[in-house]
């Protein structure tokens, strides 16, 4: 595992895959077929890999988080950058922190609050910074519909060296008419700004905007792919570009009407990239009626790497 730290020359290499855990039949954390799926990532050349909200780290037992850990370190391959996830309670955060010393990995995600209408911008810029005391390491800090981080805020935790990078998920009916995300690039290096929304927003982002890179789930079904879209806008080859953003709307269009989690975790068994056994039992599977749809699209996409 590459444990060097994240900064923006290695955010403009590649893509961020958001890979969901494989489990086995009994639902534990399956070794070979996390690692299956993470070389599949790096034969497409993809090396940086955020285990977050697709990962369902909000939903792992305490005691699953240091087996994840070493899981984890052990599958990637020395240029493959790991990101775990924290939170999103304070609680478990520092729960996780003592688990985390003393590991290679060079950054963690903190999840946005699950309860952000008690959570006061103020409280949650003092959490980071004892957060990032605590780790002695930079963190990567999300911005969604319901953040409560503001442009000014992430300013000074940058200015700080607090930050390794900022995942911007706001989801926009028009994605290049953003106010609060050129607010954001103009207050802090917008290579250090992530596109969080995958493939279908991530043109504008780019163009637009200026961000470095961007993060993907279906990056995991056809990594190469999403790497060639990434190139391709780096290139300003905007044609291409949108060739490629096609290719994956289709199991996007799926993600967005049923579950992102649960279609995703579908579509890594039907594209065969890994058995990626039972989902928790508190996510809702996908509908009988979507998963040939949903075959259809995995394997189609597929093809088209």
């Amino acid at each position: 595992m590459n444990a060097a730290p994240v900064h923006s020359e290695i955010l403009t290499r590649s893509v961020i895959a958001l890979p969901p855990l494989a489990r086995t039949p009994d639902r534990q954390l399956s070794t070979e077929q996390n690692r299956r799926l993470v070389r599949s990532l790096e034969a497409g050349g993809i090396r940086i890999l955020l285990y977050g909200t697709n990962a369902l780290v909000q939903h792992l037992r305490p005691s699953e988080y240091a087996p994840l850990l070493g899981m984890l370190a052990e599958i990637a391959g020395p240029e493959t950058t790991v990101i775990p996830a924290i939170g999103p309670s304070h609680g478990l955060m520092m729960e996780q922190l003592e688990v985390l010393r003393g590991t290679p990995f060079p950054t963690v995600q903190i999840l946005p609050p699950a309860d952000p209408e008690a959570v006061t911008a103020t409280g949650f810029e003092r959490a980071v910074g004892e957060i990032t005391d605590s780790l002695g390491r930079p963190v990567v800090l999300s911005v969604n519909d319901s953040c409560v981080l503001t442009p000014p805020i992430l300013r000074r935790l940058v200015a700080a060296g607090q930050v390794s990078f900022i995942l911007y998920q706001v989801s926009r009916e028009d994605p290049a008419n953003d106010p609060l995300l050129r607010e954001l690039v103009d207050t802090v290096d917008p290579r250090s700004v992530v596109s969080g929304l995958g493939e279908q927003v991530t043109i504008p982002h780019v163009r637009e905007f200026g961000v470095g890179t961007f993060a993907s789930g279906c990056a995991c079904v056809a990594a190469r792919l999403s790497q060639c879209l990434l190139e391709a806008m780096q290139r300003g080859e905007w044609g291409e570009a949108e060739e490629i953003r096609g290719i994956f709307r289709p199991l996007e269009e799926l993600r967005r009407k049923q579950s992102p989690v649960s279609v995703l975790h579908e579509a890594l068994t039907f594209a065969g990239i890994a058995e990626m056994g039972p989902m928790p039992a508190m996510l809702t599977p996908v509908n009988e009626r979507y998963l040939s749809r949903v075959r259809e699209a995995a394997q189609s996409l597929l093809a088209g790497e």
